[in-house]
């Protein structure tokens, strides 16, 4: 099982034979350090499909495409805009769900959904960087996999994670929500939040916003206690006080995402998120229903202006005053210049917590160096667990692989599984290239 420990466990759905040709790209992973970089440097010249460049939008480069997943394991994004969609979920312009309880046509509506969404920023399904797809079970991902090998078939492929999670419409298998690269708000200055007439709207929410190209602002998760309802407000509030730290207003916000429980409560907490965005339009929302204690978690990712180039580091962490540094991860992370990097989600080995989180970590390191980057260049971490134990030693674990001064902000949530048979851990990142 060796060489299969340093592939992101999410590709391993595809033909045995075609995961066994991926893998063997990245076996440079269980040699020595000392030889890990030049395999892995000579991996990428041969391993590293790169999209052609464009003129408008941002270069794009996908590492480890899949024909048969349609996802790439990472996708590196030059100067750009991003456009970032609200939850997008599998039903007509009337809001009624297509496809009950048929994966396959629910995910063949959602793309044409994502389609619609993305012609509001002006960009489409060949410029997407990164799909977080949310699946009733992890049965559905198989359905997934075949629809996205055909809306992928180009040369590009996104990054992917699949999360196991309710949804909200019953007799629904399928929902996600989706980052794009975009000409639209290149030279602008300002976020733009856009619905689509064609599709049932958000109670003065937002279909999809354009972070235009310059600083983006990854916000940990916060969470304030309470009744639900309660809670998500406080949150918002306390939210918008770290923005006020970063000189940012409600205006900057680009998405909103929350993890809370029970999923029946979807509306409730997006409806309380909207409100909290006073005389504005908000940005788009996207959820995922946790099995932790406490009632709501949010985070934020914000555009901080196109003064990036102007900072020394290309990523800065940062912390409030008031609130206790963690070595683990960052309250807010500030990326001022660099190529975006997405990863697809990452799994470790079959076996316990320790070798589960080890060998994702390990995988981790590897990609990073076919993209550019680093362990101290990552912006943004998203781990979803399934236990205590896995989340208990990943906290301990943690301190190992990042250095306690660089740590990326992040969210860690247990939910109900993470797409994979025997598997209690996935995590996503989000990077930037070395300067």
């Amino acid at each position: 099982m060796q060489a299969e420990i340093a592939l992101p466990r999410q590709l391993c759905f595809a033909p045995s034979a075609q995961c066994t040709n991926m893998k063997t790209h990245l076996l440079a992973s269980h040699w020595s350090r000392a030889l890990a970089l030049p395999v892995a440097l000579g991996l990428a010249a041969f391993a590293t499909r790169q999209a052609p460049a464009q003129s408008t939008g941002g270069e794009l480069r996908a590492i480890e495409p899949s024909e048969a997943t349609g996802s790439a394991q990472a996708v590196v994004v030059g100067r750009a805009a991003l456009a970032h969609t609200s939850l997008l979920q599998p039903v007509d312009e009337r809001g009624k769900l297509v496809g009950y309880e048929h994966p396959t046509i629910q995910t063949e509506r959602l793309m044409d959904n994502l389609e619609t969404v993305l012609a509001e920023a002006q960009t489409s399904l060949d410029r997407v960087v990164k799909l977080n797809v949310y699946v009733k079970d992890a049965d559905v991902v198989r359905d997934v996999q075949r629809v996205f090998s055909r809306k992928f078939a180009g040369g590009h492929k996104p990054a992917v994670t699949y999360v196991e999670s309710e949804l909200s419409l019953p007799g629904s298998y399928i929902a996600l929500d989706a980052v794009a690269a975009t000409s639209f708000g290149l030279g602008q200055s300002r976020v733009e939040r856009f619905s689509s007439h064609k599709l049932q709207g958000h109670a003065n929410g937002s279909h999809v916003a354009i972070m235009p190209d310059g600083v983006r602002i990854h916000v940990s998760g916060q969470a304030e206690r309470g009744p639900l309802r309660e809670a998500t407000a406080a949150t918002m509030q306390s939210l918008f006080k770290t923005l006020e730290f970063l000189s940012l207003t409600p205006a900057d916000v680009v998405q909103v995402k929350a993890f809370f429980k029970p999923m029946s409560s979807a509306r409730e907490v997006e409806a309380e998120i909207v409100r909290a965005f006073t005389g504005l339009r908000a940005p788009p929302v996207t959820f995922t229903e946790w099995t932790m204690n406490d009632p709501v978690e949010i985070e934020l990712v914000a555009y901080g202006g196109n003064q990036g180039d102007r900072a020394r580091e290309a990523i800065e962490y940062l912390t409030p005053p008031g609130v206790v540094a963690s070595p683990v991860y960052s309250r807010v992370a500030r990326i001022n210049f660099g190529k975006t990097i997405f990863t697809s989600g990452l799994h470790g080995g079959a076996g316990g917590a320790d070798i589960q989180i080890q060998d994702a970590f390990q995988s981790l390191e590897q990609l990073l160096i076919l993209t550019g980057s680093d362990l101290k260049h990552l912006a943004k971490a998203t781990y979803y667990v399934t236990d205590a134990q896995t989340s208990t030693r990943l906290n301990e674990l943690r301190p190992r692989f990042y250095d306690a001064k660089r740590p990326p902000a992040a969210s860690k949530a247990t939910v109900r599984g993470v797409a994979q048979s025997g598997r209690s851990l996935v995590m996503d990142f989000i990077a930037v290239t070395k300067p």
